[in-house]
């Protein structure tokens, strides 16, 4: 559990314009999620805790599927988000 993450999915993206578009995670393999909380060996030179990260659509565990929330290791993070 040191190594892993909680994370949300990001539902939806904001455009430079302001204008919100809707993810469909049926369409792509893989999804970004929002960290919640990060183990204790999770240094901060891999992901903190706010941070948008790019996901596997099969990584981890899903704790609530109605909410998004998943339990993943740090090692299923396939990219960090930054804009």
């Amino acid at each position: 559990m040191e190594t892993d993450l909680v994370i949300k999915k990001v539902n939806e993206e904001k455009t430079q314009s302001g204008i919100y578009i809707p993810l469909n995670a049926e369409e792509d393999n893989t999804y970004k999620a929002e960290v919640l909380a990060v183990g204790d060996d999770v240094t901060t030179k891999y992901v903190s805790k706010g941070q948008i990260v790019v996901v596997g659509k099969y990584a981890g565990v899903e704790l609530s599927k109605d909410k998004g929330v998943s339990i993943i290791n740090v090692k299923d993070i396939l990219g960090i988000v930054t804009e």
